[in-house]
């Protein structure tokens, strides 16, 4: 029997695009991923700030309200004391530590940051940026933008092809990609923030070509200037503004190329201030305002003549992207469909998964070290979720559907496994794994662990024994 509270979760995904209830529909699609991203949180949520990249994100919240400079001397050092910083490097130029990682996620924490200070002076715990209660609210942050990316997704994909459909391809990519992980488990990252901005890219670049505006050309540049600034790699939804720019330069030739150039402008002065705060940073690290991450030593570990790990990216066993998460499979292909039937947005978004897959397979450190599946493609989750929805929109009900539900269930579990031999550590963290041991590992020990480590579901439970958790 079908629980009461899923029952509406499943009509939706049993409507045709021409069932659609119009905004009801809508409405119902997005309080069913508010209702799962909420129950999740319970469940699944981690607070803390853990790695190298969780503590190079989070320095730049503490450093620049509490120290009001970006010297992080005194943060990388602590955490480097307590193991959870590798190294700190000191630029020659400078004499002062770079930061390899972006300053976008330490500007959205700042307003949770500031709500955690605020905490920390009317209670008991240290107002040093390091208790509790920054803590917690930098990490709630991560979640609550995700959850505000993915409200924008659905309803997006609901407005293009029915609530069920949409509800149906957010559903899916969200739970079976990197997101949720990123989202609960590993909140200091910046995933869940790149996520956000990208999907709020995607959503004003439809919305625009629905009602145009040079405001909205504005906001569209400065969302992925600081979509940029928050993960380098993001410069590639460059893309976006530029292929709505040129759609409607084409279609609106009555302005002439005088209006053109100015929305050409506005796009670039909102691209150049929103990614303007890491080019501060830059230039106070390295003395040069571009500089670039210069620790990861790009020259050296890129070649973007030869993707020479493109095939090992999609297909290996260590973090290969459609191993790890095959249900962007069928999303993928829902994508390319889209794209050929003319969608500028489907378009922009394919070449732009091509063109971040050519660059990362010819990067060294493709498989992103230890991480959980391919952490790097996360940004493209709007992508994959506006594909899966449109193929499931062009599927028949009846066993077409229900035989495509059942392919993205096993998917779903498939990752689930994946996610059970990393947190358990069946799997090396940081070494290369092969396909054959997923496979065997996700036949022989997945079910034996989940069934003795049921305990973990329960929050106190797991945050009490995971000090060895995710990275």
């Amino acid at each position: 029997m079908i629980s009461a509270r899923l029952r509406p979760i499943v009509e939706l995904l049993r409507q045709s695009p021409a069932d659609d209830p119009g905004r009801a529909g809508r409405f119902r699609a997005v309080a069913a991923v508010i209702g799962i991203g909420l129950f999740l949180f319970p469940v699944l949520w981690k607070p803390w700030i853990h790695g190298n990249d969780g503590v190079r994100h989070y320095s730049y919240c503490r450093s620049l309200v509490l120290d009001r400079d970006l010297d992080f001397s005194n943060e990388f050092r602590r955490y480097f004391e307590e193991g959870e910083l590798e190294q700190i490097r000191i630029d020659p130029a400078t004499g002062l530590p770079g930061n390899t990682q972006g300053i976008g996620s330490g500007l959205l924490w700042m307003p949770f940051f500031l709500a955690g200070h605020l905490i920390a002076l009317v209670s008991r715990f240290p107002a040093d940026g390091y208790s509790a209660p920054y803590v917690w609210t930098v990490c709630l942050g991560t979640s609550l933008y995700a959850l505000a990316g993915l409200i924008l997704l659905t309803s997006l994909a609901a407005w293009r092809f029915g609530a069920g459909s949409g509800l149906f391809g957010v559903l899916s990519v969200w739970l079976g990609s990197p997101l949720v992980f990123y989202m609960y488990l590993h909140p200091s990252m910046s995933h869940g923030c790149s996520f956000f901005l990208v999907a709020l890219l995607v959503w004003e670049c439809a919305r625009w070509r629905e009602k145009r505006s040079r405001l909205r050309g504005v906001v569209m540049g400065l969302t992925v200037g600081l979509a940029a600034a928050t993960r380098i790699n993001n410069a590639v939804f460059l893309l976006i503004p530029a292929a709505v720019w040129l759609e409607g330069a084409v279609q609106g030739r009555r302005g002439g190329i005088g209006r053109s150039v100015v929305f050409a402008g506005l796009i670039g002065s909102g691209v150049i201030l929103g990614f303007l705060p890491q080019m501060v940073a830059w230039k106070v690290f390295h003395g040069s305002w571009f500089s670039g991450p210069r620790q990861y030593d790009l020259g050296g570990n890129i070649t973007l003549l030869a993707s020479s790990h493109f095939f090992e990216l999609l297909f290996s066993g260590w973090r290969g992207l459609f191993v790890w998460s095959p249900v962007l499979i069928p999303a993928t292909i829902g994508l390319v469909f889209l794209a050929g039937r003319r969608d500028v947005l489907a378009i922009t978004l394919t070449i732009a998964f091509a063109a971040q897959l050519w660059v990362i397979g010819g990067w060294a450190f493709w498989h992103g070290s230890a991480s959980f599946g391919q952490r790097f493609f996360i940004n493209f989750v709007p992508a994959f979720a506006l594909g899966s929805g449109y193929l499931f929109s062009r599927l028949r009900r009846g066993w077409p559907r229900r035989a495509f539900l059942g392919l993205v269930g096993f998917c779903l579990l498939w990752t689930a496994g994946l996610a059970v031999q990393y947190v358990s550590r069946m799997i090396d963290r940081e070494e290369c794994v092969t396909l054959r041991t997923l496979v065997v590992n996700q036949a022989t020990r997945v079910p034996a662990w989940t069934i003795r480590h049921l305990r973990l579901l329960r929050p106190g439970n797991r945050i009490d024994a995971g000090r060895d958790g995710e990275q």
